[in-house]
């Protein structure tokens, strides 16, 4: 699952609270047995727009932009109503 964002809202509180809602859902369907989601795993990634142009700029891949974009509990910071 990919979203794209402006840089001007990557740390608004309502992107922070989707953040953690939908790493709830990835987690939810990558428990659910392989065949109730075809064998795949999800992941969620969110896409700055400098991000975007920096990567694209370098020569990167849909693989690249896919690792440099991934969320994760870690890639988290800070309380969800800073």
């Amino acid at each position: 699952m990919i979203e794209t964002k402006s840089d001007k809202d990557l740390k608004d509180i309502n992107v922070k609270q989707k953040q953690r809602a939908t790493l709830d859902f990835v987690r939810r369907i990558n428990s659910l047995d392989d065949d109730l989601r075809d064998g795949k795993t999800w992941a969620y990634l969110l896409l700055g727009e400098t991000q975007f142009y920096s990567l694209q700029k370098s020569g990167a891949d849909i693989e690249d932009i896919a690792r440099s974009a991934k969320i994760n509990e870690s890639s988290l910071s800070g309380n969800l109503f800073d």
